[in-house]
């Protein structure tokens, strides 16, 4: 009979129980369990109080020692804390007889140079490493250098296969492979259900827009700012919500503007999700949007909301192959209001969308998180 396998997260990043990073890692721990696996997660110590499942559990001190301190002393000490840290989380939490797998997300190099050398200490031949690369690879070669050799050091201490690397995009994985030499598989991210969630009540007749998300400057704010100025006429037939961490001011035009808190927790946040028309995300192909998956468009979808984008983006390119080119719009054209009236009155976008609402609810889900990781640990254990 196959032994229990039993997952270790390791997340020094976390610190608040809300955002996409905390849904999307609550969801996975629901795969998990799914499975019948055992599970830990580890966050870090100073994390907020908030809703912690049982199963998760404050742990990591992330190394960050005084500037007073000299330099080389600094580096080297906050190194050997990194070390500590990790040496001690597999050293209390891995299971010493089953499987065990060990979950890492964009790790820092200290982290991960930390569990090359706590595995030298370990019983490898049952432990397969995870790691999810959600955001770019380094553009300096020498951090990939670095970084090829220390994934290097992994699949030599590990045995054949037990390496795992995954992205969100097929052009994410790509970049991911062209910089370290490894293959990287795509996988779905499971966000939690939304539909089960009620909308707010609307008594307006204008088409109800969001501007959804944290203030970045990739976002692409001048647009909306635009937006707001904008004395087209069809100006008066829309709505928009944005954060009240924007900088953005009510212009003279006759779109209705409504400021948000810049900190909605998940079940307003969801909720205004299933209000709104249209999702506008005017973001640039900067900081890596040309090939990385946006939360709030794949929950814009999932919601079967109509996302509006901007071209050189990968939503852009997700769009076009779903044939809903006529989302990717010219934020610059003055006779964008009426584009965005036209878009929500188009019977055939809303139907295409609905259809790729299938599409992406049937595979962004706990299921289909939970199928990938079967399915890759199966694998393992047939090599």
């Amino acid at each position: 009979m196959d032994q229990k396998r039993h997952v270790i997260t390791l997340l020094p990043q976390m610190v608040y129980d809300a955002g996409h990073y905390y849904s999307y890692h609550l969801q996975a721990s629901k795969a998990v369990a799914s499975l019948g696996w055992d599970y830990i997660v580890l966050t870090r110590l100073e994390a907020k109080s908030g809703y912690w499942p049982d199963h998760w559990k404050r742990w990591f001190t992330v190394p960050k020692l005084s500037k007073r301190i000299p330099k080389p002393i600094r580096y080297w000490g906050e190194k050997y804390i990194a070390y500590a840290e990790v040496r001690k989380a597999l050293r209390d939490h891995l299971d010493k007889e089953g499987p065990n797998t060990i979950f890492l997300e964009d790790p820092s190099p200290f982290f991960l140079q930390s569990l090359v050398h706590s595995l030298i200490r370990c019983r490898r031949k049952a432990i397969t490493v995870w790691l999810h690369c959600h955001l770019l690879p380094s553009d300096k070669q020498w951090v990939n250098t670095r970084l090829r050799l220390q994934l290097w050091a992994l699949s030599k201490l590990l045995p054949p296969g037990h390496l795992l690397l995954s992205s969100m995009t097929i052009p994410l994985a790509k970049r991911w492979e062209k910089a370290i030499g490894l293959p990287v598989s795509t996988i779905p991210l499971p966000l939690g259900p939304i539909q089960d969630v009620p909308p707010f009540p609307r008594n307006e007749e204008t088409v109800l827009c969001w501007y959804a998300g944290p203030a970045y400057a990739w976002k692409g704010q001048e647009h909306i700012q635009t937006l707001l100025d904008s004395r087209h006429p069809d100006t008066d037939k829309l709505s928009i919500l944005f954060s009240e961490e924007w900088p953005l001011i009510e212009g003279m035009g006759n779109i209705r503007a409504k400021r948000l808190p810049g900190a909605l927790d998940r079940k307003d946040y969801l909720r205004w999700l299933r209000t709104v028309d249209l999702v506008l995300l005017p973001y640039s192909a900067a900081h890596g949007r040309d090939v990385q998956l946006s939360s709030i468009f794949v929950e814009a979808v999932l919601a079967g909301k109509i996302p509006v984008v901007k071209e050189g983006t990968w939503m852009a390119d997700e769009l076009r192959n779903c044939g809903l080119e006529r989302l990717v719009v010219d934020w610059t054209n003055p006779q964008l209001p009426a584009n965005l009236v036209a878009i929500h009155k188009d019977k055939e976008i809303h139907n295409k969308v609905a259809h790729l609402s299938a599409q992406y609810n049937a595979y962004h889900c706990t299921d289909g998180y939970a199928a990938w990781m079967l399915d890759a640990h199966q694998r393992i254990a047939h090599a």
